[in-house]
């Protein structure tokens, strides 16, 4: 019994901390709601699109990077453009086909990057030496980061940032000379070397951004230990952590790697000025928070400043009066500096500033790297740092009450900090989080069984037997072509979603052969574009009525109309017509 005890002691905070963020998720996009089974927790365009769409062909065993169900009957895919994080595919991937459901398989797999953060950040916050209680509470803070929600069905990738706080634990041992990441320190703790080494490569297979910011505070570390040892030696601690980091990004790569001749995304240098975040953006509170006054001061605000994505940099007010004393201790003298806690966290904080910061250095860095452009997704970085000055001043709160109360009951002070743990948790999770993360699940199940039917009509005029290739009107690149009118990027995919059947024209990699033919066509007339689509295999043509203003759709529409008969099928933003023989 004993030795079972001292089994379950260590993996019972875990456990806690895991049914904390279940029932927390369930009340802040209150999942009673949804159907997690039979409708996805976003259905709209843009990259949640991509994300759900990608669960469907993973579901129909098309892999990670195939995409069969568009450019006509040859198919795509998204090596040329994936974003480096093979180990999420590959868990994206597992659930779509443990669950044998791609909605279900989607919904659980947006949802499980709560606990991955949570967990990684409790284990991340215990190494520093907190306690269990704070570290519990911070880390349940910092799993509900305000970016975190917004990103969940936006950028659904970018929400698996579970290898950050490991990433900030590395760089402070770094600064400190105690990081066992060398080959000298096998010596010291095999085990932990390996552990280390293996966290280092991964972070190279969650995404090409938390490794370039994970390099980056890695290699500020390196310099400042070399700077007080006094030795240029001291920094290979750090360039071996980058270069683990590396090797995971080129493995995670190879697919892309493989298939450089296709075409792909490029980038601005100018994007990383357009993305970065502003030093208001960090402490100012959420857009669209519970309170009212605030909700309208923000919306004042934002409408002052080019917002983007950087406008979910916001740290909450926990963490934002964590940033504020990590800045503040800039003023300390040099020798309370030297010996106070906050210094490292604040060199590797004001350095993420430097970088993440609009005219800050990230201008000069997008013109070497352009594919790194969003900037202000350092901003969990930062995040994490604010959660460990947090973390400090609860830890010498705690001594404090330990002092005071050193001759009486010692439950008061633990009964105290229990306390206070609890109003700092409760009013940050009241602070990050907002009534406007809940999706609409009413208009998501009308518009996904809307667009259910309607495929499904289009698959029974064209047979079941034949199937349906598609010629989509308007031309679309792919990826990433932006609006045509109100008609949004990715629109085609929650249609292709619909059934194996159906086959779009949409989905030719921008830049090819194929891409470069349709994108022509697509410039001419509408009668050019059916004789096209007749030569080359398409059995049915699909108009998007919310591409175009209301005289070019009616001139679309008649001009079609004449060349093949009455429409087949419509919907809300479609019309569809069978291409005879």
């Amino acid at each position: 019994m004993e030795s079972l005890s001292r089994r379950v002691k260590p993996v019972l905070p875990y456990l806690i901390l895991g049914l904390v963020i279940m029932a927390t998720t369930v009340l802040v996009f209150k999942l009673w709601d949804a159907s997690l089974a039979t409708f996805p927790l976003s259905y709209k365009p843009g990259d949640s699109a991509m994300t759900l769409f990608r669960s469907f062909e993973m579901r129909n065993g098309s892999g990670l990077f195939n995409l069969p169900n568009l450019s006509g009957i040859s198919g795509s895919n998204t090596y040329s453009f994936y974003s480096i994080d093979l180990l999420l595919l590959v868990w994206q991937w597992f659930l779509s086909a443990v669950t044998g459901n791609f909605v279900l398989g989607y919904n659980l797999f947006v949802l499980s990057s709560f606990l991955f953060v949570g967990f990684s950040s409790l284990y991340s916050l215990k190494r520093l030496g907190m306690s269990n209680r704070i570290a519990f509470a911070l880390s349940l803070l910092y799993t509900f980061l305000p970016y975190h929600s917004f990103r969940l069905f936006e950028h659904s990738y970018l929400g698996f940032y579970f290898l950050v706080p490991l990433a900030c634990v590395f760089a402070l041992e770094i600064y400190k000379g105690t990081f066992e990441g060398s080959i000298d320190c096998i010596k010291v703790s095999k085990k932990r070397y390996i552990s280390n080494s293996i966290c280092l490569i991964l972070l190279g297979f969650t995404g090409i951004y938390y490794a370039f910011f994970a390099c980056f505070i890695f290699f500020v570390a390196g310099i400042c230990l070399s700077s007080n040892s006094g030795k240029i030696s001291s920094i290979r601690v750090a360039l071996a952590s980058i270069l683990k980091t590396i090797i995971g990004v080129v493995i995670s790569a190879i697919p892309m790697l493989t298939h450089m001749s296709q075409a792909g995304v490029e980038r601005s240098g100018f994007g990383a000025e357009v993305y970065s975040m502003r030093l208001s953006q960090l402490l100012l509170p959420i857009t669209n928070h519970r309170i009212s006054l605030i909700a309208s001061l923000k919306e004042k605000y934002n409408g002052l400043i080019q917002a983007n994505e950087n406008d979910w940099s916001s740290l909450g007010l926990v963490f934002a009066v964590g940033l504020v004393v990590i800045l503040m201790s800039i003023f300390l003298s040099l020798d309370k500096k030297k010996h106070s806690q906050l210094y490292p966290l604040m060199l590797l904080t004001v350095a993420c500033l430097l970088i993440g910061t609009i005219g800050s250095f990230s201008t000069f860095f997008g013109f070497v790297f352009p594919f790194i452009r969003a900037y202000c997704r350092i901003c969990v970085f930062i995040a994490f740092f604010c959660a460990i000055a947090i973390g400090i001043m609860l830890k010498d709160f705690q001594a404090w009450l330990d002092k005071v109360f050193s001759r009486k009951s010692k439950c008061i002070p633990s009964i105290i900090l229990s306390v206070v743990l609890v109003l700092i948790t409760s009013m940050g999770l009241i602070d990050q989080t907002s009534s406007s993360f809940v999706p609409d699940y009413e208009a998501i199940k009308t518009s996904y069984q809307n667009d259910e039917e309607f495929v499904s009509d289009i698959i029974s005029t064209c047979g079941e037997d034949n199937g349906a290739t598609l010629y989509m009107v308007p031309y679309m690149s792919f990826p990433e072509n932006g609006a045509i009118g109100s008609y949004q990027d990715y629109s085609p995919l929650l249609l292709a979603m619909h059934s194996r059947d159906i086959h779009l024209s949409y989905g030719s990699l921008r830049g090819t052969a194929e891409d470069n033919t349709l994108n022509a066509i697509g410039q001419s007339a509408i009668e050019d574009q059916i004789s096209y689509a007749r030569d080359n295999g398409y059995n049915g043509i699909l108009l998007a009525t919310n591409a175009y203003d209301q005289g070019t759709t009616t001139t679309i529409i008649e001009n079609t109309t004449t060349s093949l008969g009455e429409p087949s099928a419509r919907s809300s933003n479609y019309i569809f017509w069978v291409i005879g023989e």
